[in-house]
């Protein structure tokens, strides 16, 4: 890794690590911020997003697909700006931002093994840390991106 890379990478851990210091209105203040940043910015995934909104609600209008998709913007804005507190927080700081439904069958020793799946890495990373607060034994597999930022938020989550 590069200098620049490595610094970059530090950098980025460092300041998602500090946003756990902000106010729950301030993180959706700037969640619908960087969503709205990233919505212009990154035009290739808008238009993935809005096709797969196409492909899987064909009744709904363009119009609120693409409301649909900028609200799914915004809730991907605030998982990232929320793993500061994920890899740093307390447990009750993160039982405060995951909520289970059903946690009973998870925790009944009969019900074993057992096997979770998440269809996206805001969730994994958010269900796994807190589920490995209830039931010890839990990790998470996912394949990070081969970027600086990848490279630096694996660092953070392995860095608790």
């Amino acid at each position: 890794m590069s200098s620049l890379n490595l610094l970059l990478s530090r950098g980025w851990v460092q300041l998602v690590k500090s946003f756990r210091y902000l106010s729950m209105p301030m993180r959706w203040r700037l969640a619908r911020v960087a969503a709205a940043v990233l919505w212009f910015a990154v035009p290739k995934r808008r238009h993935v997003i809005l096709r797969n909104l196409e492909l899987c609600f064909p009744e709904l209008s363009r119009t609120e697909r693409e409301s649909l998709a900028k609200r799914v913007y915004v809730r991907l804005a605030r998982a990232a700006i929320d793993h500061g507190t994920l890899w740093c927080g307390s447990a009750e700081d993160v039982r405060s931002l995951v909520h289970f439904h059903g946690i009973e069958h998870l925790l009944n020793p009969e019900n074993r093994p057992v096997i979770v799946v998440s269809p996206h890495f805001a969730g994994l990373d958010a269900a796994g840390i807190a589920l490995n607060h209830l039931c010890k034994g839990c990790f998470a597999l996912s394949d990070p991106k081969q970027s600086c930022l990848g490279r630096g938020a694996v660092k953070g989550t392995i860095a608790l």
